[in-house]
């Protein structure tokens, strides 16, 4: 009987890969990296930004607040911060929520 194949998720996502999905310039996540300071990580050996699943929730928010809902960046910011602890205790859930899921799936298949 063969092994269960698993999908693999990734890690950290490159600029390259969130710009696409923003369907925007690396400069454009760069500023807003930048004017919303948040502590992207960086990869030791090549100093490539790595983009995580948080880091993508919160960047999914600011181009809501600011691309489609017209915030000004000031008005974002607050907004963002104000939110911070739902999008922290959502995020959370949804991870803890999609392992439980690859658990039940991986035991039904076992069965």
């Amino acid at each position: 009987m063969p092994a269960p194949t698993r999908e693999v998720k990734k890690l950290f996502y490159t600029i390259d890969e969130v710009a696409k999905r923003y369907r925007v310039d690396k400069s454009k996540i760069r500023y807003y990296e930048d004017k919303f300071e948040l502590k992207i990580s960086k990869n030791q050996y090549s100093g490539e930004r790595q983009f995580t699943d948080r880091d993508l929730d919160i960047f999914d928010r600011i181009f809501l607040l600011v691309e489609k809902e017209k915030y000004t960046l000031e008005g974002a910011k607050i907004q963002l911060h104000k939110r911070m602890d739902v999008l922290d205790k959502r995020g959370y859930l949804i991870r803890r929520l999609n392992k439980l899921k690859d658990f039940l799936k991986t035991l039904e298949e076992e069965l």
